[in-house]
């Protein structure tokens, strides 16, 4: 089957893409840009070669809904595609565009979304199919209005879609989240050499949760749902793909140290206060909250119980990523991304820009009658793509 992979190039694409070519797919990677490059030659040592068949398509969604609203979905069209994987998804018109353009035209549709569905309040592990509050922030509203959207046009008009949740990503060829809730990979050295502060709220001892997944087994998740998308258990499905447990702050540490070949880590627990004031970076300090905190824990039942998977125990997930860290520092020191508390992306030059009314979607703005009047104001939680990531929001309100 020809599959078009939609961020092909980001974390789950850079593993996703050669694993389709090699079990007999077509594959069409469509990037923002043509010469974005996949984070890793992941896979088996043959992945190079399996590179080489895929199809790289530039198509900027953007500026092609901006011009005509759904012309980024005609242009998908256009491919000719029988399952389509969007990886890249931040909003609901773009999701709602691409679904019209795409309606009655493929055989399968793969979202993936993210665990920040659920609310991270309730200490339990979510299940898929459970009432949820409302969660918290944009990014988490935006995610659930998507899936609570995709899964009503399977049911109202059999549009052929499974949705795929995650709590963050793991894996070779970027700097995982780490125990500190930033990506600064020189947290691993430390673990290795000296004292290492571990972030704490309301006197936990470092037990904040973290539920991440290997970017490989996400990939994986796909090609089992794509070849089981004949089965009325996939279509119109929401799993959680994560290791049946997560890991806390205080356990990643200590993995990870142990794993480093430092037995006994000198960790010191912070409440967020001193955590912040040790970093030096109230802006860093403030990300690092936002992601630890936000955190939901959900449960990998269903998956396992409907497509018979089950991803690698956490630990085991992170050592691989950390590994690649530690080899590859200096290349990934020079790469870091800048902090979304501190970064401005472009074209959000501009606190607020004034309007008469609604103007339609601006990226980076959410409108509102605020403090300025009517307008639309910067919202400093919004990250734009790094080297073709995913779009990820932070509400920092």
């Amino acid at each position: 089957m020809k599959v078009v992979v939609i961020g092909g190039c980001s974390e789950v694409g850079s593993y996703l893409c050669p694993r389709l070519i090699q079990v007999g797919h077509e594959c069409v990677c469509v990037v923002e840009d043509a010469q974005a490059k996949a984070y890793y030659a992941h896979g088996p040592e043959e992945s190079g070669q399996f590179w080489e068949k895929v199809v790289v398509v530039e198509l900027k969604r953007d500026e092609l809904d901006a011009q005509s609203p759904g012309l980024f979905g005609a242009k998908i069209c256009e491919l000719k595609p029988d399952v389509v994987v969007d990886l890249a998804c931040v909003d609901l018109p773009a999701c709602q565009a691409l679904v019209k353009s795409l309606q009655g035209t493929i055989k399968h549709f793969i979202h993936s979304g993210s665990f920040h569905v659920y609310s991270p309040s309730v200490p339990r592990p979510w299940e898929e199919d459970k009432a949820r509050p409302h969660p918290l922030g944009l990014y988490a509203s935006e995610q659930q209005r998507m899936e609570r959207f995709l899964i009503d046009s399977f049911k109202q008009h059999k549009f052929p879609v499974t949705v795929l949740l995650h709590g963050g990503l793991v894996g070779r060829g970027w700097p995982p989240l780490n125990f500190q809730g930033t990506r600064d990979p020189r947290v691993f050295d430390a673990l290795i050499k000296g004292s290492v502060m571990v972030p704490d709220d309301q006197k936990r001892n470092g037990n904040l949760p973290l539920h991440m997944v290997h970017a490989d087994d996400f990939a994986m998740t796909i090609l089992v749902c794509i070849d089981k998308r004949d089965d009325k258990k996939v279509l119109g499905q929401v799993f959680n793909v994560c290791p049946e447990l997560p890991i806390s702050s205080m356990g990643y540490a200590k993995a990870i140290a142990q794993f480093l070949g430092n037995e006994t880590p000198s960790l010191k627990v912070r409440e967020w206060a001193d955590f912040q004031q040790g970093l030096g970076d109230r802006g860093v300090a403030i990300g690092s909250y936002d992601r630890l905190l936000r955190m939901p824990y959900a449960s990998g039942a269903k998956l396992k119980r409907v497509l018979g998977l089950e991803p690698r125990p956490l630990v085991h997930a992170l050592a691989d990523a950390v590994s690649f860290v530690i080899v590859n520092k200096e290349t990934l020191m020079s790469e870091q991304e800048v902090d979304p508390a501190t970064f401005v992306p472009k074209g959000c030059e501009q606190d607020f820009v004034a309007a008469t009314g609604w103007e339609g979607s601006r990226p980076g703005y959410v409108f509102k009658d605020g403090s300025k009047g009517l307008g639309y104001y910067i919202d400093r939680g919004y990250l734009i793509k790094h080297q073709q990531r995913v779009y990820e929001y932070y509400d920092s309100e």
